[in-house]
């Protein structure tokens, strides 16, 4: 893998001129290097999935709450939408987490 010395992109060949950013250099990773890149690409990957899947939580928890079947389901269905919106918001911040260190 080779990370471009300019903007910073990481590919798995070394090209010509950077893709986004035209330029020329690059340095290429180490085995260690592009191995946690690899892995943090695919914990990327997981993040993005349970962010879908706690989107997806929170919509049906709301058509349980409209069903408005009885006090408990109510309650169990806002306990659960709360819980998907923390996982969801986690999920981004350890996103934002990753961009930040350069770590995607």
């Amino acid at each position: 893998m080779f990370k471009c010395n300019v903007c910073g992109i990481v590919l798995n060949e070394k090209p010509a001129v950077c893709p986004k950013c035209g330029a020329k250099e690059f340095t290429g990773l180490s085995q260690e290097a592009a191995a946690l890149y690899t892995k943090s690409r695919e914990t990327d990957i997981l993040y993005i999935k349970a962010i879908k899947a706690a989107a997806k939580l929170q919509s049906l928890c709301d058509k349980g709450i409209e069903l408005n079947l009885d006090p408990n389901c109510v309650s169990a269905f806002t306990k659960i939408k709360a819980a998907a919106y923390l996982t969801e918001q986690m999920s981004k911040a350890e996103l934002i987490s990753h961009a930040a260190k350069g770590k995607f």
